[in-house]
């Protein structure tokens, strides 16, 4: 494996990572205030807002780092 297919998987893992941390202050923020689950708490907002940027972050982060590889794919330059 090459260095840019070893760059590329080494930022998917980091992106991962982020968005899955992301998401679990979300989850965290919404129950830490179930109790007034409603359109006016905040904490409720930001941790949906969490959620959504961590789905967003995972889904991109996937899409960028597959065109990368078959990019390279294509060249011949990734060996499994």
């Amino acid at each position: 494996m090459n260095r840019e297919a070893k760059n590329t998987r080494g930022l998917m893992l980091v992106s991962s990572i982020i968005s899955i941390v992301l998401a679990v202050i979300g989850i965290v923020m919404i129950l830490s205030d179930l109790g007034n689950f409603g359109d006016k708490s905040y904490r409720v907002m930001i941790g949906i807002g969490f959620i959504v940027g961590s789905i967003l972050i995972f889904g991109l982060s996937r899409a960028v780092g597959m065109a990368q590889m078959r990019k390279e794919e294509g060249k011949g330059k990734v060996e499994n």
